[in-house]
């Protein structure tokens, strides 16, 4: 992206920390989300933010597209994986490969 877009380095580490930072904030909200409404529409969207930002073409688009996938982070990474195979699968899923 710093050769194809001509941004630095400084550009493109800055969204990556600043989505780091949205997951962070949105961690709560994700996880009343899942247990109310299962994590469904959140991966959906996490899928429609990769495609976003395979089309961005400004740093404001860019900065967005990573905030959005800072929301998304929080949705699919380790704690809402374990909120989901709960949900679907009781307490005990999480226990059988620990060791």
């Amino acid at each position: 992206m710093h050769d194809d877009l001509g941004w630095s380095h400084v550009v493109l580490t800055a969204a990556y920390s600043m989505s780091i930072l949205v997951r962070a904030g949105a961690a709560v909200m994700v996880g009343w989300w899942i247990d109310r409404h299962g994590a469904r529409a959140l991966m959906v969207a996490g899928a429609l933010a990769v495609l976003a930002w395979s089309a961005m073409s400004s740093v404001v688009q860019y900065y967005t597209v990573f905030a959005v996938l800072g929301v998304v982070t929080a949705t699919v990474l380790y704690e809402p994986a374990f909120a989901i195979v709960v949900r679907r699968y009781g307490a005990a899923a999480t226990t059988r490969y620990s060791s």
